[in-house]
């Protein structure tokens, strides 16, 4: 990653395309449940599409602390809180 933590043009790249599957996958409710994430393709393309960001960027994946994120299931708009 550059000094000044700027996204190079790859990673825009693929996260456009984690974007679009993103959109794509909201037009279906089932993709969206824990079981999904193991039975769809999808979530393994948006998987490795994200490591590919990792490794492009110079971050090792090993070290990733998702640990302050909280899923609030029963919310009406099912966010990701902080």
């Amino acid at each position: 990653m550059s000094k000044d933590k700027i996204l190079d043009s790859d990673s825009v790249n693929l996260l456009i395309k984690i974007n679009i599957l993103f959109n794509n996958m909201s037009k279906d409710p089932a993709k969206w449940t824990i079981e999904s994430l193991k039975k769809y393709s999808d979530w393994n393309t948006i998987r490795n599409l994200a490591k590919s960001i990792l490794e492009i960027q110079g971050i090792d994946n090993k070290n990733i602390n998702l640990d302050f994120i909280y899923w609030i299931g029963n919310a009406p708009n099912r966010e990701l809180l902080k």
